[in-house]
């Protein structure tokens, strides 16, 4: 975890210090404006010991669906700093037993535009998720039972995601776009025997925004 909270602080230096040079000249729209963005998410999410197990765990890898609202704050009309609050559904397990996983993910983010006069803007991201656990059911598909195994998930869970976006304007204020993104949390589990990593791979994203006046 602590190499990987390394490597989102250096995107993040990167992305301030692309930035710097269009600080004093900077005349784009989105400059010193709020955007209010919402979303669409499917994610295929799994979880494995180690990142090296999941060469050779079977995994269900279910598409499962999240909802989420965010205001995203562009310092200029490049750099950008952005809360976003979702629905997370992630969870683990075989194709005939697995654990469904509910979290209210507050992503703390930042990243980099491309200039919002262009028709098509590309943008990357990255940062912190503070994942609150919501609930979790194991279930059986061959029985068909289900029971709840909440206790067996910790209450919090820190999360890093890294993704690139592209999205374009129609009409005079409504920008939609697409977003692919990763995921990784490391310890989620409750019992301090079990080390278990959660991951999304891969994530897609629809969103539609309109910038506050």
């Amino acid at each position: 975890m602590k190499r990987i909270l390394l490597l989102v602080t250096l995107i993040a230096a990167l992305l301030y210090g692309a930035a710097l040079p269009v600080f004093a000249q900077e005349n784009d729209l989105a400059r010193h404006r709020v955007e209010l963005r919402f979303s669409y998410t499917m994610q295929r999410p799994f979880a494995a010991p180690t990142p090296t197990s999941l060469l050779y765990v079977r995994q269900a890898y279910r598409w499962r669906q999240g909802l989420g609202i965010g205001l995203r704050y562009y310092a200029t009309g490049h750099l950008f700093t952005e809360y976003h609050l979702s629905f997370s559904p992630e969870g683990n397990g075989s194709n005939q037993q697995f654990t469904n996983v509910n979290y209210l993910k507050n992503s703390f983010l930042i990243g980099y535009s491309s200039r919002h006069t262009n028709q098509v803007m590309v943008d990357v991201f990255t940062g912190i998720d503070y994942n609150v656990r919501l609930g979790a059911r194991l279930k059986n598909t061959v029985s068909g039972q289900s029971e709840p195994v909440s206790s067996y998930f910790r209450k919090t869970v820190l999360s890093l995601p890294l993704g690139v976006g592209l999205k374009t304007t129609i009409g005079s204020n409504l920008l939609v776009g697409v977003q692919s993104f990763v995921s990784v949390s490391q310890n989620v589990s409750a019992q301090s025997s079990a080390r278990t990593t959660q991951f999304i791979v891969p994530a897609f994203r629809l969103t539609a925004s309109t910038f506050l006046k």
